[in-house]
């Protein structure tokens, strides 16, 4: 379960760039550190991602990686 929700966060992290991506924004600075984890009751693991350190109005809704899909 535990290896499974690493496999999900990295999938919803993948498909959050693809989609700053599309919009035509780069990131630049993806890293660990920049990837917050928030408790949520709405997902299975208990936590949402969200990237931080984004300097583009858009990324405050972009960049909530694991509500966009």
């Amino acid at each position: 379960m535990v290896q499974a929700n690493v496999y999900r966060t990295l999938l919803d992290i993948a498909l959050g760039i693809r989609y700053l991506h599309d919009l035509g924004i780069v990131h630049g600075d993806l890293k660990p550190a920049n990837v917050l984890l928030k408790s949520t009751n709405t997902d299975a693991r208990g936590f949402t991602a969200k990237c931080e350190s984004c300097s583009f109005p858009v990324c405050d809704h972009a960049c909530e990686v694991s509500q966009i899909w």
